[in-house]
């Protein structure tokens, strides 16, 4: 983690080995999430519009500085 104030509250990725897994399956799945988060038909309400673009902008591909 970057953010200081972050790691003193979640701890640092060594003492939680779950979130690599946690990763691999998000990435794994973000196809799916990216089309169910673009999906109008959903009811309002079960996702906030934040959270929305949130989740958006995490299953984007990245972008490599050095490739632009």
């Amino acid at each position: 983690m970057d953010n200081e104030r972050q790691v003193l509250l979640l701890g640092n990725d060594c003492d939680h080995p779950e979130r690599e897994g946690c990763r691999a399956a998000f990435a794994a799945h973000a196809s799916a999430l990216r089309a169910l988060s673009e999906d109008e038909t959903l009811p309002d309400g079960l996702i906030s519009a934040d959270d929305r673009e949130c989740l958006l902008k995490t299953v984007e591909p990245q972008r490599h500085p050095s490739l632009l």
